[in-house]
């Protein structure tokens, strides 16, 4: 303290000496002011009646006091010193101090205990965090907000470049939703309601893990907290996408083919259907004017499908003891029967409103052996 001293009494003399005017007064306290005839802390430089320059020390009663020096104007006081604890602090107030900046070891921090402090710049999109030779590290952050977000991804720079296949991972995660626990609001959040919202969606970091591990960072901290990266996700869903989109044109592709087939098919069954129906009505009209009817025959319904009534025709031999037609379900119970003994050629009718809606086979047997099997179809009412 008596180097402190000596040094500013050598100051004061120098001023003192050139500036006739100066005023120097060493209190017997052993405080010094210039400008003044009272100065109130160990040093002090006035001019025009303020106070412009302080130095403030707490009684040396150990060697852990206070030390603050003040820089003063009409505008303000800003102040920087040490604190009990050893910590550098950036202050302001001069008549109730309060620091803003603090240097603790290598560490800097804004803010203090009751208030949060703003790193901003002088204007508006002005000053840059870094450079590129010389970035930082790692931060962390709780809310980042920006208008854009670049990442570093010149093919230079890489190698061993292979191509992914999205799905393969994409169909192993689990999208969830989800609040954070009580204690994650206490010690990870410290209280801040800011950061306390419902319906978070993302990923649970232990489950990527597991998955793509590359994706995951762990804290240096005791509890190994887990991160994502989820800007790794962003070439897995571009490729998951271009892979669903050729599996889509594929499938589309098979589906104009079988389309096609299914047309050539209908347009093969409606002939088809035309044939028989001219060979039914040859068959009918030909046992009724008396032609050959030796053996029995059973036809297609009309009309099929139907929702109302369809009629079945038969033909029966000459000779038979007994004659049935039968009707199933697709499961084989049997719905309906109908005796059609005596009807040598003729038709039964079905009323669609006593069977519900579905696919029926029906039956026709002659002295007890199947004739012939055919299906019907009936549709929902319209």
């Amino acid at each position: 303290m008596k180097k402190i001293q000596i040094l500013f009494s050598l100051i004061s003399c120098f001023l003192v000496f050139n500036d006739g005017f100066t005023q120097l007064k060493v209190t017997n306290q052993g405080k010094v002011g210039i400008g003044t005839y009272n100065p109130v802390q160990k040093f002090e430089v006035w001019e025009n009646g303020l106070a412009e320059m302080r130095l403030w020390v707490t009684p040396q009663a150990s060697y852990n006091g206070i030390s603050r020096y003040w820089a003063v104007n009409f505008l303000g006081a800003y102040g920087l010193g040490i604190d009990q604890d050893g910590i550098g602090h950036i202050y302001n107030n001069l008549n109730s101090p309060n620091y803003f900046v603090s240097f603790s070891g290598s560490n800097t921090i804004l803010g203090n205990p009751t208030s949060s402090g703003n790193l901003l710049p002088f204007v508006n999109n002005g000053g840059t965090i870094g450079q590129y030779s010389r970035r930082w590290l790692s931060v962390y952050s709780s809310n980042l907000y920006s208008i854009n977000n670049y990442s570093i991804s010149d093919e230079r720079y890489k190698t061993n470049v292979k191509k992914l296949s999205g799905l393969t991972y994409l169909r192993q995660l689990n999208g969830v939703s989800y609040d954070f626990n009580d204690w994650a609001k206490k010690n990870y959040m410290k209280g801040d309601t800011s950061l306390i919202r419902g319906d978070n969606f993302g990923f649970l970091a232990q489950d990527v893990y597991k998955i793509l591990p590359n994706l995951i960072v762990k804290s240096d901290d005791s509890l190994a907290t887990m991160y994502i990266n989820y800007n790794g996700f962003i070439p897995i869903l571009v490729e998951s996408v271009k892979e669903l989109d050729s599996e889509l044109a594929f499938k589309n592709q098979e589906i104009d083919m079988m389309n096609s087939q299914i047309q050539e098919l209908s347009y093969r069954l409606s002939k088809f259907e035309e044939k028989c129906s001219c060979n039914q009505n040859e068959d009918i009209d030909q046992i009724n004017s008396g032609g050959d009817i030796s053996r029995p025959r059973l036809f297609q319904n009309e009309p099929n499908p139907f929702n109302r009534q369809t009629s079945i025709a038969f033909v029966l031999p000459d000779n038979y003891k007994s004659a049935y037609i039968y009707v199933y379900d697709l499961q084989g119970k049997l719905i309906r029967s109908f005796d059609v003994f005596g009807n040598k050629s003729s038709k039964i009718t079905i009323d669609g409103n006593d069977l519900q809606a579905g696919v029926y086979y029906y039956s026709l047997y002659v002295n007890n052996s199947e004739v012939d099997t055919k299906k019907m179809i009936i549709s929902n009412s319209n």
